[in-house]
């Protein structure tokens, strides 16, 4: 909350000194779903529309480039979509007095859009920014609020570089960070979460199965994963693997009791780093 108080007194008196407009896109009130690319697409074109007539009220001909959308200051596959979804809509504007440029800041744009993504609870939150470059200026602020669920963690936990690490060269921490032993993330029996280990990190979940029986813990993905086994109810270690799984991936089975929960630790391999996915499922 502190990070959403300080993001929010900035922008106002921003505004207050370049007479810009601040612009919040709500749905009925609430915040609206985007759970798959459908919701996502109608929520952007909705934005795309209100940028849309700011951008035309600028002088005819208007340069306009498109700049980054990052979370935690580094690319993510939502920011890329984001913005690329948004450029889409406002190209294909009728009758548009604006000219869109491929990068912000660049060439002959005078002006650019970017934004920025966080996570705050439940919310998800976006803001496009439109800048006036030569004069280094905000103009106008579009807030757009979407509930946090499956669908948009995979976006926002997964980078957008070609490679895993981002272009600071830091793996993006995930979502469900910080967890612990004493405070793990509880993955449902048969569903696979994705997870990204950075530097140092560890991930640990907390899996109670639904009847006694045999279970097989999994990872896959393109980085070495360490995996271990333990009770939940006195924390000893009952097994570990490093590549039983395919290629670097680490699986174990284990005979589950009624009523016991189990705390699985996912580490990367030497220090390995990356995206990976855990699944528990019944059977070997």
């Amino acid at each position: 909350m502190k990070t959403e108080k300080a993001f929010s007194s900035l922008f106002v008196i921003i505004m207050i000194f370049t007479g810009g407009f601040l612009f919040a896109q709500t749905e009925g009130g609430g915040i609206p779903a985007a759970e798959n690319i459908v919701q996502l697409d109608a929520v952007i074109r909705s934005l795309a529309a209100q940028a849309g007539t700011r951008l035309d009220a600028l002088d005819a001909g208007s340069r306009i480039g498109a700049g980054d959308f990052l979370f935690e200051g580094s690319p993510v596959s939502m920011g890329t979509y984001w913005r690329n979804q948004l450029v889409s809509g406002l190209v294909e504007r009728p009758g548009r007095k604006f000219i869109l440029d491929n990068n912000a800041g660049t060439g002959e744009a005078a002006y650019a859009l970017s934004g920025e993504i966080l996570l705050l609870g439940s919310t998800v939150r976006v803001y496009t920014r439109l800048s006036n470059v030569r004069e280094s200026s905000l103009l106008a602020v579009w807030i757009t609020d979407l509930r946090y669920n499956s669908y948009l963690d995979e976006l926002i936990s997964r980078s957008s570089s070609p490679s895993s690490s981002s272009s600071s060269g830091r793996v993006i921490r995930d979502s469900f960070e910080e967890d612990s032993m004493d405070n793990p993330v509880e993955i449902p029996e048969g569903t696979w979460i994705s997870r990204t280990l950075h530097s140092d990190d560890e991930d640990w979940f907390l899996f109670g199965p639904a009847a006694a029986g045999r279970y097989t813990a999994e990872t896959s993905g393109g980085i070495d994963t360490y995996m271990e086994l333990y009770g939940a109810e006195n924390s000893s270690k009952m097994a570990e693997d490093d590549d039983e799984g395919d290629d670097y991936n680490a699986r174990i089975t284990f005979s589950a009791a009624n009523g016991t929960s189990y705390l699985i630790k996912i580490r990367g391999y030497d220090g390995d780093t990356g995206q990976y996915r855990l699944r528990v499922r019944a059977g070997e």
